[in-house]
């Protein structure tokens, strides 16, 4: 070997090194996306429901990398591959100079969208790469309760109210009856975005940020959670048989019921009565039963997936999930969380979710099982049916209808790309089964790079049961949903009061910011407004203006709304946030 040869030998040597050394720092080499293919003709990859405002540390996610980065660094490869085989040492250096030191050259966000980091690590799961713990799966998340921010429809106190004196059924049973005349608190969670911010409002999280995220954290913690154990049985089969063949039903309850002992709590005991996969023609269907009993309350969860392959790496599926326990009570019954969860991806960039949950009284003699038709209404496509209710107040249980309990009945539709979570998101909810409207967010994301940014919009839409082309679209505030005269809630009177504004911020997170920011600039916040029919008030009234629980003399009188609006020559709140970029998703 000659002394030109041994340096060619020695630079080709020290090169694969350090490409090893990056393609370790960064958990590999990209080649994620034919795996991320092969995974969805059995499995929902890059499916969940997450928040789109939900953001996660990226210290704490193995091999996670910015938005792009593969791509960047596949670009570097390919060059630095072609130098060496050029015997172009130069080019090959200059390749190398891109790549390493990995965190220098492309540093990951200092927080990252929890939707694709969830996706990825159930990817892993799937495959048998990660195994969830009873860290990141706990089972008390299948049991998770709304809370609201604390920005968001506090008890607003006020006096000589515009429209009167509350009277009759107009005063909630959760609150006392007003001392004098015209006087009051309007009930919590009934005025929106009250503050810009939870928390300190000069620092605090956005509130669009804050409610968005808590309204869709408990739907988001069960159909997460469900997807995770599914994941991990699909792992499970694979290490052991593999997956079945078409026409075969792959039974792998003892292991993992052995899986699931590790997520029991100090305490508890619990077991799994049905793991399976069944293909049915290269369908899956993964069910999954398990029980646990902590502290003399008995805990039920019940999951089914059924995942559908496309043409060209395309899929499609529901998931259906429900889980009760003995201590959540309802007339006749038990109280479950039910949900579905639709999906379909039609290319590696267009992912459409639709989750829908609501609380159902399931009678005692009920099993909480995959024959979810036992207890749940679904409608054609397998989704969660809105428009059948329990007829009460938590009863009769055997209707098998959405109940008037907990949080009552939530949507949540979504389009986005599943690689930066950039997209379109729509989350509904409706909290009593007679009530005439639900009450709405609509979220835009951009991702460029890094940084995203976000349009959020509030306000209400139409009643769950209803089916028209426009039913669910924003259709505008009602500023005095509980307050006197406040008649938009009889059902009698679908449109009285619903008024042609709606609530308004944006808010940005730089790559480089650790939580999300109103954004800078006029009407980037457009929030206030006065619990009448109006959303403006007199001269002689009253109320809460900073939610501190003090009526101060003069607070809030004579305000004017400082709601936005459709510019000319729109006429509709949804015709006025699809001009600033929001498109409803494609399901919801």
């Amino acid at each position: 070997m000659d002394m030109h040869q041994g340096l060619n030998s020695l630079a080709k040597a020290s090169l694969a090194t350090a490409v090893a050394m990056a393609l370790a720092s960064c958990g590999g080499s990209g080649g994620s996306t034919s795996s991320s293919s092969a995974l969805t003709s059995s499995f929902p990859s890059g499916v969940t429901s997450s928040s789109p405002t939900s953001i996660t540390d990226g210290s704490s996610v193995t091999a996670q990398l910015s938005p792009g980065l593969f791509d960047r660094f596949n670009r570097a490869f390919s060059l630095m591959a072609s130098a060496i085989q050029a015997s172009d040492w130069s080019k090959a250096a200059q390749a190398l100079g891109l790549m390493l030191p990995i965190e220098q050259a492309w540093a990951a966000p200092a927080r990252l969208p929890e939707g694709k980091v969830v996706a990825d690590y159930l990817e892993r799961v799937a495959t048998g790469a990660a195994v969830p713990t009873a860290t990141n799966l706990p089972l008390s998340a299948f049991f998770q309760n709304y809370t609201a921010a604390n920005c968001y429809g506090p008890e607003i106190i006020y006096d000589n109210h515009d429209q009167g004196d509350r009277v009759g059924s107009e005063i909630p049973t959760s609150v006392a009856p007003p001392s004098g005349p015209n006087t009051g608190p309007l009930p919590t969670g009934d005025v929106g975005m009250w503050l810009a911010r939870e928390g300190d409002q000069g620092t605090g999280t956005p509130c669009s940020v804050a409610q968005l995220n808590r309204l869709i954290e408990p739907l988001k913690k069960r159909s997460n959670s469900s997807l995770m154990l599914a994941a991990r049985v699909r792992a499970i089969a694979i290490a052991g048989s593999g997956l079945p063949a078409s026409g075969a039903t792959a039974t792998i309850t003892t292991d993992v019921n052995t899986f699931f002992q590790t997520l029991l709590p100090v305490g508890a005991i619990g077991s799994v009565s049905l793991a399976s996969i069944e293909n049915a023609g290269g369908s899956f269907t993964y069910s999954f039963v398990a029980t646990m009993s902590n502290g003399g309350v008995t805990s039920e969860i019940a999951i089914k997936i059924v995942h559908s392959p496309g043409a060209s790496g395309a899929f499609s599926g529901v998931l259906t999930y429900a889980t009760a326990q003995s201590s959540d009570n309802c007339a006749g019954g038990r109280r479950a969380n039910v949900g579905t969860v639709r999906y379909d991806s039609t290319s590696s960039t267009v992912m459409n979710v639709t989750s829908r949950e609501a609380p159902v009284c399931v009678p005692t003699a009920t099993a909480i099982n995959t024959t979810f038709s036992n207890f749940m209404t679904l409608t054609a496509d397998g989704e969660l049916d809105p428009t059948i209710t329990d007829g009460s107040n938590g009863g009769p249980a055997n209707t098998r209808g959405w109940a008037q309990q907990g949080s009552g009945f939530k949507r949540f539709g979504a389009t986005f790309d599943p690689t930066n979570q950039e997209g379109n998101y729509k989350f509904a909810w409706q909290a009593g089964v007679g009530d005439s409207h639900s009450r709405m967010f609509a979220m835009n994301i951009d991702a460029t790079g890094d940084d995203r940014a976000g349009k959020a919009f509030f306000g209400f839409s139409g009643n769950m049961a209803q089916t028209g082309s426009t039913s669910h679209n924003l259709l505008g505030m009602i500023c005095n949903w509980a307050g006197p005269a406040a008649l938009a809630r009889d059902g009698n009177n679908p449109t009285q009061n619903v008024t042609t504004k709606f609530q308004y911020q944006t808010v940005t997170l730089p790559g480089t910011a650790t939580t999300w920011d109103i954004a800078a600039g006029a009407g980037s916040s457009k929030l206030a407004f006065a619990p009448t029919n109006t959303c403006d008030s007199g001269g002689g009234m009253t109320y809460d203006v900073n939610a501190n629980g003090v009526l101060e003399a003069s607070e809030g009188t004579s305000s004017t709304n400082a709601l936005d609006a459709p510019a000319a020559p729109r006429t509709t709140v949804q015709a006025e946030i699809e001009a600033r970029g929001f498109a409803n998703p494609t399901r919801f």
